[in-house]
């Protein structure tokens, strides 16, 4: 008997995945109750946080506010310029109570990202396969929330999570993309992907430089898979995404910061960037507890 195949023992198999799957998740949500802004969540907010206790959610207003912040920190200190909109918009200028959402929201990207990774995928082996993609990103979810290294900082925190998180999971839309591009056979599909793909660049590029090398690997590796059937459709987001990673590195704010940095040469940063790395997975690639 084929596990997905057969209708009533796939539907079981899920109901009882995604409710062992809320009840591992319960501490983890109810920690968030207790949670509380802390450090920069106070510094971005500033001007949002006014917003609403002049106006209440009044949300052209409040958008104002958030890109005048994007447009400061960006001049000022980093040319994150959509991360620094989002840290403008952290849940608790409504009351203490709505940094809860932090959490909630993670976890809810993450998952995103691994259905629409897993769909494309698992799509090309199981094409009606809506219960192996629903097991798959619901695994992926779970090793994420409880290995990842940092869950102070990755879940419960909003300035640290939403620096990076967001685009991870937009990077993993990028990846479904990708495979979905690559398996497509008409050329109307491929052009939906490609547009689609610089969409996410341009929202990608915005984010942590982190999370913008990850996506630059991923789009060099597929210009050179593409490359053996002679096709370049994965070159425009490449360049786009390069263009973006160019204009958050070149603004006026990471000078300012960068200029408070020892500066290393590019074969010394290339070297210990690896040897970081190394380290950084045998420290983090453990049971967790």
């Amino acid at each position: 008997m084929n596990l997905f195949r057969d209708e009533t023992t796939g539907r079981r198999v899920s109901r009882i995945l995604c409710a062992g799957m809320l009840v591992l998740l319960i501490p983890v949500f109810v920690i968030a109750l207790y949670n509380r802004p802390s450090a920069d969540d106070y510094v971005y907010a500033v001007q949002t946080h006014a917003v609403v206790e002049r106006s209440g959610a009044d949300w052209r207003r409040l958008l104002g506010a958030a890109a005048d912040t994007d447009l400061y920190f960006y001049n000022n200190w980093q040319g994150l310029y959509v991360s620094a909109f989002l840290l403008a918009m952290q849940p608790a200028i409504f009351g203490g109570q709505w940094y809860a959402v932090t959490t909630f929201l993670i976890v809810a990207l993450i998952f995103a990202g691994a259905w629409g990774l897993c769909a494309a995928m698992i799509g090309r082996f199981w094409p009606d396969g809506k219960k192996p993609v629903l097991l798959a990103a619901l695994l992926f979810t779970f090793a994420v929330v409880q290995g990842m290294p940092n869950q102070v900082e990755g879940l419960y925190w909003y300035n640290g999570a939403m620096n990076y998180m967001p685009f991870f999971a937009l990077t993993m839309l990028l990846a479904a993309l990708l495979v979905r591009m690559y398996t497509a056979t008409s050329r109307r599909t491929r052009l939906f992907c490609t547009v689609a793909g610089c969409v996410l660049c341009v929202l990608i590029g915005g984010g942590h430089h982190v999370v913008i090398l990850l996506a630059l690997m991923i789009l060099a590796f597929s210009v050179i898979l593409f490359a053996r059937k002679k096709s370049a459709w994965p070159v425009a987001p490449l360049v786009v995404c390069l263009a973006c990673l160019y204009l958050n590195m070149t603004s006026p704010g990471t000078q300012i910061r960068m200029s408070g940095f020892s500066s290393a040469s590019f074969p010394e940063a290339v070297v210990k960037s690896f040897i970081l790395a190394a380290l950084s997975m045998i420290r983090w690639l453990d049971l967790p507890l």
